[in-house]
């Protein structure tokens, strides 16, 4: 019933773990899955406003996975492609948190990641 739902893709990215010689991370990214079924769709005033309280702050999008999707706080989403994967809907999202959303059963059900937009060039 969810999985219909989710009719564009998303390139997932993880943080590869390199350090410079001041030990700062590189900002380096390896490919962690391609093509992931997804839905995006703008936050509401009421979850930034929501979010910021919690200490998430600059939220502008939400993604929603399915509930097999390994993807991890502090991940990236390089991109979202549009139904049919034609256009590039967003670049580059840092993935600020993964709620693990379950039905009435007490079933795994989905994934929503609130996601930051990256606005510094050299870290897309």
């Amino acid at each position: 019933m969810f999985t219909p739902l989710l009719v564009q893709r998303a390139w997932l990215q993880t943080p590869r773990n390199l350090r410079d010689r001041f030990n700062q991370p590189m900002g380096e990214w390896d490919d962690k899955a391609i093509d992931v079924p997804c839905r995006l769709r703008s936050a509401s005033g009421r979850e930034k406003q929501s979010l910021a309280q919690q200490g998430y702050v600059d939220i502008e999008y939400v993604v929603y996975m399915d509930a097999g999707v390994n993807v991890n706080e502090g991940d990236r989403i390089l991109k979202v492609l549009g139904p049919g994967g034609s256009r590039v809907v967003v670049h580059a999202l840092d993935i600020a948190l993964v709620r693990k959303v379950y039905d009435g059963n007490g079933q795994l059900h989905h994934l929503e990641c609130p996601c930051r937009v990256v606005r510094s060039a050299a870290n897309a």
